[in-house]
């Protein structure tokens, strides 16, 4: 659109339209050549161009050195494929040469009957792959048929995690371990699942796998370990990695660091950490490039630390950060004005929380889906007997209840205020109530 808009905007559409789309049609090769080929492939492609030029004009001798470039291209990547059809082309045009040798001529078919053989065994790898696709996708949507959609899975995952560690090759392997994760998340519980994670770490540190699946597989098992409950794992686990993290390249700082972080800074959140777990989110609001969402949903976690802390003026400062910085804080406008009447709370300022209240009631109540706040009308309720010094009693609120991903606990903050407790102490017992050893 930009090269038309400067270029053609105010020719003739009738004299130039065969110029036109002859441009476009340039325009368009070349950018789908590019956007499909790793840099290597478009190389091995402008190789292969030449050497079936030089073929159709009877220049058999000189094509061989294109096609033996092309070759050595190949080593870089994962293509038997693509090394199959240049072989190919190598042998035809060592039969059409005059000079070449009986030696050279059988070299080549040698490694075209092995190449061959390898890419038989890939297109099986990759049909096995597929069937594993189709099977998952079947259990979910007839649940109730009469075939074993597990069973039939997982001896096609052996299949396929067997071929993966016998050629070693990065791009198998991790086709190999989604197989693995999407069986696990399919058809085992959490705690079969935890343990399958769990083993493949092991497997991945043991057998040197490529460092991008072990960063995966880490990811993985740190929210398992979570929802499972074995926290004992999840220390050892962050140990070994801040081992690895001065090895990461740019990219992957990028992908993996800010999950790692978060998921590092809930841990010692809820193991009597305070500290730690502030450090750790400080590191994570450092990272470049972060969304907005993900900055706004950070501050929060931050908020959640220093209100446990009982810092509650620091509380203050990252809440008007997070009012003044972002324009998107309407995506969370109820989280952050409950925030707001919390620290109010916690600052003994009865009557600005009173007030914060009130409004926050009014906001609630002209939503579309007002409805389904019931909850959080509950809840105010709650706050609003406390500041009065009504006689209350506490009462969970089911619809408040959230799992460990939310730092944030209304239901035992509210427990806290009521009956006179510290709030901190409230969440290390939800924390201790779920705490496990899975056998591995």
């Amino acid at each position: 659109r930009q090269i038309y808009s400067q270029h053609f905007s105010s020719f003739s559409k009738a004299f130039y339209s065969m110029q036109k789309n002859a441009l476009l049609d340039d325009i368009l090769a070349v950018l789908l050549e590019y956007s499909n080929s790793s840099r290597e492939e478009f190389i091995i492609n402008r190789y292969k161009a030449k050497y079936e030029i030089l073929n159709y004009k009877g220049f058999h001798e000189q094509a061989q050195n294109y096609i033996r470039a092309a070759l050595d291209a190949c080593e870089k990547i994962n293509s038997p494929r693509l090394r199959l059809r240049i072989l190919e082309d190598y042998r035809d045009t060592l039969s059409k040469s005059n000079n070449t040798s009986w030696e050279e001529y059988s070299k080549v078919l040698s490694q075209i009957e092995t190449t061959s053989d390898l890419v038989k065994e890939v297109v099986q790898f990759e049909e096995n792959l597929k069937k594993i696709s189709v099977l998952v996708s079947s259990s979910k949507t007839h649940p109730d048929a009469d075939i074993s959609y597990r069973k039939i899975t997982e001896d096609i995952l052996h299949k396929v995690t067997e071929f993966a560690r016998e050629h070693d090759n990065p791009a198998y392997l991790f086709s190999a371990f989604n197989c693995e994760y999407i069986y696990g998340k399919t058809f085992e519980d959490k705690f079969e699942f935890h343990k399958r994670l769990a083993r493949l770490e092991k497997m991945s540190v043991k057998e040197s796998y490529p460092l991008d699946i072990r960063l995966q597989i880490v990811l993985f098992l740190m929210e398992s370990s979570m929802e499972t409950g074995d926290f004992l794992l999840i220390n050892g686990l962050i140990y070994k990695t801040d081992k690895i993290l001065p090895q990461l390249t740019p990219e992957q700082k990028k992908t993996f660091l800010p999950r790692y972080l978060e998921l590092a800074s809930i841990y010692y959140f809820y193991e009597n950490d305070l500290q730690l777990s502030q450090h750790r989110i400080n590191q994570l609001l450092t990272i470049e490039d972060l969304s907005e969402e993900h900055k706004i949903k950070f501050y929060i976690h931050k908020i959640g630390i220093l209100l446990a802390a009982n810092l509650n003026r620091y509380a203050v400062e990252t809440l008007e950060q997070i009012i003044n910085e972002f324009s998107s804080i309407s995506k969370h406008e109820i989280s952050i004005r409950l925030l707001d009447l919390i620290i109010s709370v916690e600052m003994n300022d009865k009557e600005e929380a009173l007030n914060k209240l009130q409004r926050l009631r009014y906001y609630i109540r002209k939503r579309k889906d007002s409805r389904k706040l019931s909850h959080y009308r509950s809840f105010l309720d709650l706050v609003q007997k406390l500041l009065k010094r009504k006689n209350v009693r506490y009462t969970a609120i089911p619809a408040l209840k959230t799992d460990w991903k939310n730092l944030i606990k209304l239901n035992l903050w509210i427990k806290a205020k009521i009956e006179s407790q510290f709030y901190y102490n409230n969440i290390l017992g939800y924390w201790q109530e779920r705490k496990t050893i899975v056998k591995v």
